[in-house]
């Protein structure tokens, strides 16, 4: 079973945590639509896992933003400690440019073919993005997590768009 939450423009102050609903099933979508996706003020965002799970198990957050939207997480951390990609998806169809802090625990899959994607704050980002044009300028990376081949479809073959020989 799979639940929904509608919600207009959102905009994170503080400390945002994203609870499933107590009885989600591991590794099922609980869908977020959102007008829009913003931060101020340096916030916190976290994926919780599910209500009463001992070992912590994890459900799939997917926020959908409305194609007329923005997604504007600068200064804002993301901390998905599963680190399982697939336990927070931002899916958007618009133009807007699209706007995400990496750090240490930042697992997300970002889908947003049609906007520009920029990776600030110095972080890294564990997952995939699929983004009309790439720019990061923290110097962080994008480390792509090989289970996504698996477990995510993708239509066509995987390619090489970057590389970058970073001093250890």
């Amino acid at each position: 079973m799979s639940s929904a939450t509608q919600l207009g423009a959102l905009t994170v102050k503080g400390t945002l945590h994203i609870v499933p609903p107590a009885g989600t099933a591991a590794g099922s979508p609980v869908y977020i639509n959102v007008y829009s996706l913003t931060a101020n003020g340096n916030p916190n965002i976290y994926v919780d896992p599910i209500p009463g799970t001992s070992p912590a198990q994890y459900a799939q957050i997917v926020i959908n933003v409305a194609s007329a939207g923005t997604i504007d997480l600068t200064g804002s951390s993301l901390d998905n400690p599963s680190l399982v990609p697939g336990n927070f998806q931002i899916l958007y169809g618009g133009t807007n440019q699209v706007v995400v802090n990496g750090g240490s625990q930042t697992a997300a899959l970002v889908y947003a073919p049609n906007a520009p994607f920029k990776l600030n704050g110095g972080g890294n980002l564990y997952g995939a993005v699929i983004a009309n044009q790439i720019t990061d300028l923290g110097g962080g990376a994008i480390h792509y997590d090989r289970r996504l081949q698996v477990e995510f479809f993708s239509p066509g073959n995987y390619m090489l768009s970057a590389f970058n020989w970073q001093k250890q």
